[in-house]
């Protein structure tokens, strides 16, 4: 199920717990202030949701990560994720933003040997 790009109502309306091979998929306006209102409602209601245990079984995954740096639901989510959602991985072009709250691990060098592998 895909909603509509910038569709952040969609997600109050999902039933976390019933869902069974679902993916999700939140395209963020290309307005970097809108993308951050938005992410912000999307991470607060995540933290709403997990702790009902509804997010047991999700993966989740944050792509553009620096844009929500600052952002204190998307911090209170990434440390509590262990206990309630399956996986949560997170993508950023500065993996120092979130070193101490979360694993880190950083692909090796792009080089002629890696490519041909």
């Amino acid at each position: 199920m895909d909603p509509e790009p910038g569709d952040v109502g969609h997600f109050f309306s999902i039933k976390w717990e019933q869902a069974s091979g679902e993916k999700l998929r939140f395209v963020p306006n290309p307005n970097v202030q809108i993308s951050q209102a938005e992410a912000a409602t999307i991470f607060s209601h995540l933290n709403f949701v997990k702790n009902s245990g509804a997010l047991k079984n999700w993966v989740i995954v944050i792509e553009e990560g620096h844009r929500f740096k600052d952002d204190t639901n998307l911090r209170a989510l990434l440390i509590e994720a262990r206990k309630f959602v399956r996986k949560l991985l997170i993508v950023t072009t500065d993996w120092r933003i979130y070193q101490g709250i979360t694993m880190v691990l950083k692909p090796a060098p792009f080089t002629e040997e890696t490519a041909r592998e």
